[in-house]
């Protein structure tokens, strides 16, 4: 004999799947959520570079975007992307600056963005991370290694918690092919990069 489902127990059947349909939604939504959201306020993106062997330039860019997933709270395997501006470049000289965007530099109209995507991140000691990633400049992508420092802290003004991460490390504008015709006894082949970057639990 066939089953006959009578209208109140088929509204409560498709009340059922409706729920779990929405829970099962609401459960994507909130996993696709960032754990860690970016506070460019408070995050900067500096370098330094010698010059004719007696002292050096410095200078910063804005920080576009960047991203920091973890699975766990001690960023151990974490992962990190970061896009920068390279037409905010300051050296408080505007000439300099200028000229710093030209072709034979940093070209930035055919290459605007300078890219870091990391591809190992491993946890070396108490706070201390060494972080390997592709890094994109001027039309080239080379592996670069930085050694960070991650401090935790809380903001008692909005309640959350958050992480500073102190990063540094040595590029060589030649594997990049910035200022190719400059001899390294005018500018220096290397260049230190040095980044604050905080990021707010979500």
């Amino acid at each position: 004999m066939k089953k006959i489902i009578y209208p109140s127990k088929l509204q409560r059947s498709w009340k059922l799947i409706l729920s779990a349909i929405a829970i099962s939604f609401f459960a994507v939504t909130v996993s696709a959520q960032p754990k860690w959201v970016f506070d460019a306020a408070h995050s900067n993106l500096n370098f330094a570079i010698e010059r004719l062997m007696v002292s050096d330039v410095t200078g910063s860019f804005q920080i576009k975007e960047a991203t920091l997933n973890t699975v766990g709270d001690d960023f151990t395997d974490a992962s990190a992307y970061l896009v920068v501006d390279v037409a905010t470049v300051d050296t408080r000289v505007p000439d300099r600056d200028a000229h710093l965007q030209r072709p034979d530099m940093f070209d930035v109209k055919q290459y605007p963005d300078a890219v870091f995507r990391s591809t190992s991140f491993k946890k070396t000691g108490d706070k201390k991370y060494t972080v390997t990633g592709d890094f994109a400049l001027h039309g080239v992508t080379k592996p670069v290694t930085l050694e960070i420092t991650a401090n935790m802290g809380y903001d008692d003004y909005s309640k959350k918690t958050l992480t500073g991460m102190k990063a540094v490390g040595v590029i060589k504008r030649s594997d990049f092919g910035i200022a190719a015709k400059t001899p390294a006894n005018m500018l220096s082949d290397e260049v230190t990069i040095r980044a604050n970057l905080v990021f707010v639990k979500n």
